[in-house]
């Protein structure tokens, strides 16, 4: 038997071994929960003082749960917990052993650690250990060690340490450990740590106490600023000697690189000037351009109001504007173009960043560095917006490759390392962590956990330790802030403090020391604040007026009030003395999840941020009340922080970014989601803590990387988007597509639930009531709750203040009639909501002063919503719905009810005149009120001072006058143009509370039969607009299906103002539907020809290379063409080989003409198709023996030459029409042949010049001339060939084309060009990918589209893994004009052809694709004269062809259509697909054109193309009365077309009556501007004679309007000397131009080429520049011209002709030189020919009258004069050869000094003399000043000429 001491022995070695069993067991528990040694030691701390507590079982169990997460393993604990009584020492000691064991012999505990680290203040030292131990394990970890086989990501050679900066107590256990002084040290370490917290147990709390640490910042170096910053940037911090530590030590980092940061700081470490550091880091580098962006994202709107005084002040002195963009603010487009950096909030940066417009036209592209402030709050509830915006910057930095700096401001952060990930920082550059200890003011925390007492309830006991908690402080003299959680429990806990002071005697404590100053307390507007504040007590929160909490803030601030009780508002970015902060309870409702929740660590973090402010304090202390059973829970949260987790998967946060992404288009497939979510901090916080996202243990063991998890969840919020509608999926491609809905809830930020909702109540007749009650039910109003005692004065607003009743079911009524309260109508917050929008508009004073301030949160929220039902109205097309939500969004803004009269929107107002208003019954009508007389008005308002003030608000009012027509096209096809221009003043009476600009509108057509929105759009008018009452023109083409209806109405609603809605109906009864016959020629089944049937044999190859065989349309047509002699019209198609039908009937002429002389004359109004064909012509036709020659050769009146071969004649209408003018008009009936071809092109803009040119060669044309027309696309091909007589015409369609075509056309709804055109590129992406294994070609509008739409492919092909196509190196080695986008875009395939770019780059473009290098072809309409590719896959982005300067957009003309469709498929290629991309309105006219069914209509349109006709009919001599151009007129083709379709056309009727007045209508026009003179003769006749100026329109093909613009221009110049004319010049040839915009440049479009190539520059800018006090014009040749493809010598000579008829010398010669200054830049007149000076030449003048004279050469062989003051450089290029083409000369007589204008005169060169007619009397004997311009050579000569008797 053993002893009793062996048995003893062995008892106590038994019970040793299972304490050491149980210890081991306990520690192995707690490994399991996170391989992080940091969070083991702090959740073994905390559970340890659970376990170690007094209560019982039951009552630790939430407790553990909440500390360990999982039920069962608390469980376990609570089992063994008497098993580990008394072990707490023995425990924490064999933890401490064994985490150092772990650090240095484990690596595999650290595969956490290689992204992110969880750091305390309490543990800096084990971070920097820890640390060197990653670093080790970074060396020795190959390819076999655990962090692969456990499948987390093995760390990358960028990711180093951060840099941690630790109090010195953690620096000496940090180097007591390096010092390898054993594992003893580590434990001691942290045991001298952990000792440092204090724990007092009282009577009624438990407290723990933990002391600052010390502070670290004593001995840290600091930069002076005149040292470390350059001396232009140190205006910024003029007030700052040094910068502190902290600053300091990211200095090189901020200033001297531009690597992304994150920065972790405590409060009031001096973020803030590290946000200015980085701005100035910015200006540094770009200290001459503006064209930069910086965005400061606060975290609420009153921090963000703080930062922009700060900025505002520091960057003042660098013209550095600052913007507060946030819900406070709303600025226009001017002041968000004009600022730099931008302070804004993430929710309003998010909608910024949504809103295309302001995110592609400018913002994102200038976009350099976003500063992101407080970046803990990932972790809150607003944390997915911020996660948000933060991944759509970082994908917009990965996809367009443009650098965007991130820096990260915030607070201490446990896992800093994932946030830094997640911002794309490196850890060993960006990444700075400083503990508490670099506090400028120590901070000391303070536990207190409230015990249960018997017979004492939770809240007294909690009153009386925050009494002795604040007294602590008062009695030391110190100010204290005491944080509740509602503002019902700031006045109800300041009672409670004030009661018990009074109880104790402690009043004088809350006192202010000086009684006079409570005499300001009375300007307090609540009654409560005001005796609190007169005790010395101030409440605070968002409830209260501003005005009172201002009071407040100030009182505290100047220390006459010591305790302030205050919600949560009061803890961001409001600087006041505190020296403790306490936080009562920590307790606080959720409404999302109905219950009480813990208050977050982040909140918490910040509210003790309060306490000790660097500037009031030196010290500072946090309290925080809580229950005991919470105690230690926040200890825990507060000594170690949980890791901040990502929130965007709570609730539907998720499913609404995810919309905005797919809504902008950046997300347009399932793989884009992918890649968004991987940008996403979800996706980095995913890989390290998968459970907390509820990833089950066994998923994360069988898929490491959670790829099916990641799939899953895009996959639920997919299906929930398309389940609601918002998405459109496309399965077959994984394409995602917003619909309206989805749209909508982007644009105006609605989230899921309330889309979802609207989807389901509204329609298309709601009333007032039930929009009110459908925007109350929405979800942004659930923080709005209702309050109990709210009810009583909510049941008084809706009797007195809500003119819309509750939309009560028949169930229900007001409570006092109804004994069931569920069916109360003020049950919920819908109630609340509803009673609080109509008080709001009705202006209702409040007594409660919470109501006060939801009415203003339901304000805000309101106009949104209702702005988005407007829009959904819109687009489903109920225009009643519209019209009342625009009206309610109105209502919300102005705070005036529909019904209420609209004068009263007016500012300052008069009350007499409300009166007035109110008792006269004054009309509702505002075009009533305009035209009342001053008696009416006087009857009305009974005073003149009103009178005058009702006169200018309506004067101010907005009004627009709305004009409009409607053409038939077909039977269901209308062309609609509105006009609309705004006739009010711009005044400071009525103003926008939301907007600068003057007036916004929405205008739509409806259809008042069907009730139905036909076609809406946005408009809006600047205030320039306004003042020179700019007119908005508006073009669209609709479908009308089926019957039209009776009438349609063009409504315009104003986005502003009540009252200014404007409608304009159309009756359609009298619009005749046109009778259209569209005739298509069969295709006959023939056997094709072959080429032999030329009659060349085997030379037809030479004439047509590659040409074995004709088509079919060719074979058809062939006997008709090359052996009859018949007249005929022939409609094609595309590619159908129309340039051998054109050889075969110059053929037939040929051979059918006995004589060689054949003449053959071919008109085409596109003057590129001609360039292009004319070196095929000179083959052709040179195999022939014909002669090609243009117009001007042919008919040149100095031509002498006799021509006895064949002539093939080419001339533009233009052409033909100025030849005819100045040369032989008899010589046009020598033509034996006349092809006049692309005859729809009477359908565009120059269709009259071609129809005017065809009626008059009909004239001038000898009858037996055989005529052959050819069109495209044209329905009404018999009526052209009844027009022109011909006996047979062919009609064939794109069906029949040679060439197969699939025809694709895409509409799109998008009101915006831009949006439209980003959408576009999404469908472009799809198409290429959809025909991966083809080429294809983009035609796009514009060069700068074009290289936008190349980098957005280029996005999506790097974002699909497509592989590279080429070697770009081995391509372009020998070409140094490449950029680095276009050599990136080569290597994936995308080539770009620019209109900017040389022949050379053009060409090795083309060589690359037809070498099959590139996929893509991406063409600038700029540049499709030059193409000569072809593709299988032709795409047209968008059929915008150009805008006018009203600002309408001009559609794709005609025959630049077919061109492209030229270029869709070949022999080559095979088959073509076209894909149209267009404007949504535009869609059915593109599908009826392509199927031959649009009419081709006359040219001559209105009284300013019969003008023009009249011209062109007076100038060459057809006509010189009224009768005989009456005569021509029903010639045209217009007389004819006006009988199928009349209503296409401005006039009623066109009979002889009608066309007479007309006539004389369009004559009196000519007459007023100085085109045609009007003689009588006799008493009935009248002679027609057109003026000098008249003839000089026709010659340069101006219409008349031109020269009543001009005239309007010069007529009001100032005749002062100081006058700066050459700026006048260059406005008024400026205007004069008309240049039709492109799209807007956008502002990161970099030219094609090289920069130093001047071959690839675009031709030359004119810029103004001013020197000394004159306005110089200069020449930029890196700049688009201003005057680029615009007539400008022509134009210059028209303007200074009208300036002399209009007496308005001045500025004749200033117009003049400017024409030749930018003419001789452009290099494209003086390149023609150039002038030769005979120096023996002299001019005299002789006086054939006092006002008459002729100007001759002394030398009639000699063609010019020697002019002392050309150049040499110039005279040697300058000669005169006789065989240049007629070309008028303009000459003005001026009197010697240049100072009189005495005439001016036309001539045309080359002449010898010329007559002028002058103004005024010519001096006898004398010399003159003649000034000589040639239009064709763009010469100014200055003579001197003697008089001569």
């Amino acid at each position: 038997m053993q002893s009793a001491e062996g048995k003893q022995k062995s008892s106590v070695e038994d019970s040793s071994l299972n304490d050491q069993s149980a210890i081991e067991s306990f520690l192995n528990a707690l490994f399991r929960i996170s391989p992080d040694g940091d969070a083991v030691a702090a959740v073994c701390d905390a559970l340890l003082f659970l376990l170690e507590g007094s209560r019982s079982d039951q009552e630790l169990e939430s407790d553990v749960y909440d500390i360990v997460g999982d039920p069962e393993f608390a469980a376990i604990i609570l089992q063994q917990r008497r098993k580990l009584h008394g072990l707490g020492d023995e425990i924490r000691a064999r933890l401490s052993v064994k985490l150092a064991t772990r650090l240095l012999c484990d690596p595999a505990v650290q595969r956490e650690k290689c992204f992110s680290a969880y750091t305390a203040d309490k543990n800096s030292a084990e971070l920097e250990f820890a640390d060197l131990g990653r670093s080790q394990h970074v060396k020795t970890s190959g390819p076999g060690s655990e962090f692969e086989a456990h499948g987390f990501p093995t760390k990358s050679q960028w990711l180093e340490p951060a840099r941690t900066y630790s109090s010195r107590g953690a620096r000496k256990t940090m180097q007591s450990v390096q010092n390898n002084d054993g594992l003893r040290m580590v434990d001691e370490g942290l045991r001298h740590e952990r000792g440092g917290s204090e724990v007092h147990v009282e009577d009624l709390y438990r407290e723990i106490f933990v002391p600052p640490p010390i502070p670290c910042h004593e001995d840290q170096p600091r930069l002076r600023i005149t040292e470390c910053i350059d001396p232009p940037l140190q205006k910024i911090f003029e007030h700052i000697e040094y910068l502190n530590p902290v600053q300091s030590a990211v200095f090189q980092a901020v200033y001297n690189t531009a690597e992304n940061l994150l920065i972790c700081a405590p409060t009031g470490a001096g973020k803030t000037n590290i946000a200015l550091l980085a701005i100035a880091k910015e200006l540094r580098q770009r200290t001459t351009s503006k064209s930069w962006r910086c965005v400061y994202i606060a975290p609420m709107r009153a921090l963000a109001s703080e930062i922009v005084c700060k900025f505002a002040v520091a960057l003042r002195p660098l013209g550095v504007e600052v913007l507060e963009y946030t819900g406070d603010t709303n600025p226009s487009i001017p002041n968000v173009q004009r600022s730099q950096v931008f302070v804004t909030t993430p929710e309003k940066w998010d909608v910024l960043s949504r809103n295309s417009i302001h995110w592609h036209a400018g913002v994102a592209a200038s976009l350099r560095l976003l500063i992101i402030d407080e970046i803990h709050l990932l972790h809150d509830d607003r944390g997915p917006v911020l996660e948000a915006v933060v991944a759509r910057t970082l994908r917009m930095v990965e996809n367009q490759q443009r650098m965007v700096r991130m820096v990260g401001l915030s607070a201490t952060l446990p896992n800093y390392m994932d946030i830094a990930e997640f911002l794309r920082v490196n850890p060993q550059r960006g990444l700075f962590y400083f503990d508490q200890g670099y506090r400028p003011v120590p901070l000391g925390q303070r536990f207190v956990g409230i015990r249960k007492k018997h017979g004492r309830s939770p809240d007294s006991i909690m009153v009386e330790v925050c009494y002795e908690k604040m007294r602590s402080f008062l009695v030391e003299g110190h100010q204290i802030i005491v944080f509740v959680h509602s503002r019902k429990k700031t006045k109800w806990l300041a009672g409670e403090l004030l009661h018990m002071a009074r109880e104790r005697n402690d009043v004088a404590l809350l006192t202010p020391m000086n009684i006079s100053v409570q005499n300001s307390f009375q300007t307090a507007k609540s009654s409560e604040v005001k005796t609190l504040l007169t005790n010395g007590i101030g409440i605070h929160h968002a409830g209260l007026a501003r005005a009172d909490r201002q009071l407040v803030e100030q009182m505290f601030r100047d220390g006459l009030v010591r305790l302030l009780v205050s919600t949560a508002t009061l803890a961001w970015g409001i600087n006041l003395p505190a020296r403790a902060v306490l936080i009562y309870g920590t307790k606080i409702y959720d409404a999302k999840r109905g219950g009480f929740v813990d208050i977050g660590i982040l909140d918490v973090l910040q509210i003790f941020g309060r306490a000790g402010r660097p500037q009031f304090d030196n010290y500072g202390e946090g309290i925080i009340l809580t229950e005991e059973q919470r105690l230690a829970y926040f200890y825990r949260l507060l000594s170690l922080q949980l890791p901040i987790e990502s929130q965007i998967l709570n609730g539907f946060a998720i499913v609404d970014h995810l919309n905005a992404e797919i809504a902008t288009g950046y997300v347009t497939s399932e793989q884009d989601a992918l890649a968004w979510f991987g940008s996403l901090y979800i996706s980095t916080r995913l890989a390290k803590n998968p459970l907390h996202y509820g990833v089950a243990r066994e998923e994360v063991e069988n898929d490491r990387a959670l790829a099916a998890f990641r799939s899953g969840i895009l996959k639920k919020s997919i299906d929930a988007l398309v389940s609601a509608g918002l998405v459109f999926g496309e399965t077959g491609l994984s394409q995602l597509e917003p619909t309206d809905w989805g749209i909508v809830a982007c644009r105006f930020y609605i989230s899921y639930h309330t889309i979802q909702m609207f989807r389901e109540n509204l329609h298309s007749e709601l009333s007032m009531a039930e929009i009110i009650y459908c925007i109350s039910l929405s979800s942004e109003f659930e923080q709005v709750l209702l309050r109990e005692e709210e009810i009583p004065e909510l049941e008084e607003l809706y009797t007195e203040a809500c003119p819309y009743e509750f939309p009560l079911s028949k169930h229900r009524s007001r409570r006092s009639k109804l004994g069931d309260e569920s069916e109360y109508w003020l049950n919920n917050s819908a109630g609340k909501v509803y009673v609080l929008f109509q008080a709001y508009v009705s202006q209702t004073p409040m007594r409660n002063f919470a109501l006060l301030s939801d009415m203003k949160y339901i304000e805000e929220s309101a106009t949104r919503l209702l702005s988005a039902i407007f829009e959904i109205s819109l687009r489903n097309g109920w225009p009643s719905l519209a019209r009342r939500a625009s009206e309610l969004a109105r209502a919300v803004e102005q705070r005036v009810w529909p019904f209420d009269h609209p004068l009263v929107q007016a500012h300052g107002i008069p009350v007499s005149m409300l009166d007035a208003i109110k008792k006269n019954d004054i009309s509702y009508d505002l075009q009533v009120l305009r035209e009342y007389s001053e008696a009416q008005w006087l009857q009305l308002l009974g005073s003149a001072t009103l009178v005058r003030a009702a006169r200018e608000i309506l004067a101010e009012f907005p009004h627009l006058e709305i004009d409009g027509s409607i053409q038939p096209i077909t039977e269901n096809l209308a062309r609609i143009h509105i006009c609309c221009t705004p006739r009010w003043k711009c005044g400071s009476r009525l103003r926008s509370n939301r907007s600068t600009d003057p007036a916004r509108f929405t205008l739509w057509i409806q259809g008042n039969d069907t009730q139905s929105i036909l076609y809406s759009r946005h408009i809006s008018f600047s205030k320039d607009q306004v003042r020179r009452r700019v007119s908005l023109h508006v073009e669209v083409c609709l479908n009308l299906d089926g019957a039209w209806p009776p009438d349609i109405s063009f409504v315009c609603i104003s986005e502003q103002w009540l009252g200014a809605d404007q409608v304009f109906h159309v009756e359609t009864r009298s619009l005749h539907a046109p009778r259209v016959t569209f005739r298509e020629t069969a295709l006959l089944d023939l056997r094709p020809l072959r080429a032999d049937a030329l009659g060349f044999g085997s030379a037809s190859s030479d004439i047509f290379p590659g040409m074995s065989h004709l088509n079919a349309i060719q074979s058809q047509v062939f006997h008709v063409l090359l052996h009859t002699d018949t007249s005929m019209m022939l409609g094609l198609p595309p590619n159908a080989g129309k340039d051998l039908l054109i050889f075969l009937s110059v053929l037939r002429q040929l051979r059918s003409k006995r004589q060689t002389q054949c003449r053959v004359l071919y008109l085409n109004p596109n003057p590129s198709d001609i360039s292009s064909k004319r070196n095929d012509w000179l083959r052709q036709f040179g195999q022939i023996g014909c002669r090609v020659r243009s117009i001007d050769e042919w008919g040149s009146a100095g031509s002498t030459e006799v021509c006895n071969s064949s002539e093939f004649v080419y001339a533009s209408p233009k052409l033909l029409l100025r030849s005819c003018i100045l040369g032989p008009v008899h010589r046009l009936e020598q033509f034996d042949l006349i092809l006049f071809d692309n005859l729809q092109n009477f359908n565009e803009d120059d269709g009259a010049f071609y129809e005017i040119a065809l009626s008059l060669l009909g004239r001038k044309s000898a009858i037996a001339a055989r005529r052959i027309g050819f069109s495209s696309l044209a329905g009404n091909v018999t009526d052209l060939s009844c027009w022109f007589s011909l006996k047979s015409s062919f009609n064939f369609t794109l069906e029949h084309s040679p060439i197969p075509l699939e025809l694709n056309i895409i509409g799109y709804r998008e009101q915006n060009i831009l949006e439209r055109l980003a959408r576009m590129d999404q469908t472009i992406h799809k198409v290429i990918r959809r025909h991966h294994a083809q080429q294809a070609i983009v035609f796009i509008q514009s060069d700068a589209e074009c290289l936008e739409t190349a980098r957005r492919l280029l996005r999506a092909a790097a974002a699909d893994g497509s592989p590279q196509h080429m070697v770009v190196e081995e391509c372009v080695s020998d070409m140094n004009v490449m950029n680095v986008d276009i050599t990136q875009f080569l290597a994936f395939g995308i080539g770009l052809l620019g209109g900017a770019m040389n022949d050379t780059v053009q060409g090795f473009m083309q060589d690359l694709y037809e070498e099959r290098k590139l996929s893509t072809l991406l063409v600038s309409l700029n540049a499709l004269g030059g193409l000569r590719c072809r593709a299988p896959i032709v795409i047209v982005k968008g059929t915008e062809w150009s805008r006018s300067s009203d600002g309408t957009w001009k559609q794709l003309p005609i025959h630049v259509l077919l061109s492209i469709l030229g270029h869709c498929g070949g022999p080559e290629v095979g088959r073509g697909a076209l894909y149209l991309l267009v404007a949504d309105s535009w869609k059915a006219f593109y599908q009826k054109l392509l199927e031959n069914k649009i009419p081709i209509e006359a040219g001559l349109r209105d009284e300013e193309d019969i003008c023009l006709l009249l011209c062109y009919t007076l100038a060459m001599d057809m006509a010189r009365d009224p009768e005989g151009c009456l005569d021509l007129l029903q010639r045209t083709f217009l007389w004819r077309r006006f009988r199928d379709n009349p209503s296409f056309y401005p006039w009623k009727s066109l009979n002889d009556a009608e066309m007479r007045d007309l006539l004389e209508i369009c004559l009196v026009s000519l007459a007023d501007v100085g085109l045609v003179g009007v003689e009588s003769i006799g008493t009935s006749r009248l002679h027609l004679k057109l003026t000098q100026v008249g003839k000089f329109a026709s010659c340069c093909g101006f219409r008349p309007h031109l020269f009543k613009r001009i005239r309007e221009l010069v007529i009001g110049l100032n005749k002062e000397k100081n006058r700066d004319l050459s700026a006048e010049a260059y406005r008024i040839l400026l205007q004069l131009s008309g240049k039709q915009t492109e799209i807007a440049e956008r502002p990161e479009m970099k030219r094609f080429g090289n920069e130093n190539d001047d071959s690839m520059t675009p031709r030359t800018n004119l810029r103004k520049k001013r020197s000394g006090s004159r306005l110089d014009v200069c020449m930029h040749s890196d700049r688009v011209s201003a005057f680029k493809d615009v007539p400008l010598v022509e134009l210059a000579a028209a303007a200074a002709l009208t300036a002399a008829q209009s007496d308005v010398a001045c500025i004749v010669v200033p117009l003049l030189k400017l024409a030749v200054t930018v003419a001789e830049d452009f290099k494209q007149y003086n390149s023609q020919s150039e002038l030769r000076f005979d120096r023996g030449a002299r001019w005299r003048l002789v006086r054939l009258g006092s006002r008459r004279a002729n100007i001759r050469l002394y030398s009639p062989e000699a063609t010019a004069v020697d002019v002392d003051s050309v150049p040499s450089e110039v005279s040697e290029k300058c000669m005169l050869p006789d065989s240049m083409p007629s070309s008028p000369v303009v000459c003005f007589l001026f009197s010697s000094s240049d100072t009189q204008l005495l005439g001016s005169a036309v001539s045309h060169e080359p002449f010898s003399g010329l007559v002028i007619e002058c103004m005024c009397d010519i001096p006898k004997q004398g010399s003159l000043s003649l000034k000589i311009f040639y239009l064709l050579t763009a010469y100014l000569q200055e003579l001197i000429v003697q008089v001569e008797s």
